[in-house]
């Protein structure tokens, strides 16, 4: 029996449908015209909050952890919107295949993302060219060609565990003070 994990299929789902997007345009890519990694962050938590509201698409993230979605997805839209960032999600196509992605879900996850980018005031042309570049992965993502929202995820589905951050490495002790230096004896008289 296959499963799906790996980033989890929340963030597989929104970090395939956002492939694509970074094209280098006048003023500089479009990662930096919306406003880098703050705006990437701030987009990244606006659509999360909305997809997992959303009745319409609301069971494919259900199971995801909120955390690992933030983290996949704005290193993710970093990168394809041109950032200097690392990703180092799954295969987007594998994380997909099986998840039963209608054509009705993909098109409420572009509404939401949409509301998202209103949200944050990212505005035509970069608005568009977001949306636009992410309808590209719609052959993709899209298993059935249906209009129906709220589809289940698939029995075997796993979602993947919360992300574990290496704890700090502890400071090194703070060294002894050295001694304070003995005073010289006072000349006799």
């Amino acid at each position: 029996m296959k499963t799906t994990s790996a980033i989890g299929a929340g963030a597989a789902l929104m970090a395939f449908m956002l492939a694509g997007i970074g094209l280098a345009a006048e003023g500089g890519t479009l990662f930096e015209r919306i406003g880098g990694k703050d705006a990437t962050f701030a987009i990244t938590k606006d659509l999360i909050t909305r997809v997992k509201a959303d009745p319409r698409i609301a069971k494919k993230f259900a199971r995801s952890d909120e955390e690992r979605l933030q983290y996949s997805i704005s290193g993710y839209l970093c990168i394809v919107l041109d950032g200097d960032c690392n990703y180092p999600g799954e295969s987007l196509k594998n994380a997909h295949q099986g998840l039963g992605v209608t054509a009705g879900e993909f098109d409420a996850f572009m509404e939401d993302l949409g509301a998202a980018l209103d949200e944050r005031k990212i505005v035509d042309p970069d608005r568009a060219a977001v949306l636009k570049a992410l309808a590209s992965a719609r052959a993709t993502v899209v298993e059935s060609q249906a209009k129906t929202t709220g589809t289940d995820l698939p029995a075997s589905f796993r979602p993947a565990p919360p992300l574990k951050f290496a704890e700090p490495a502890a400071p090194a002790p703070a060294p002894e003070p050295a001694p304070a230096p003995t005073p010289a004896p006072a000349p006799a008289p």
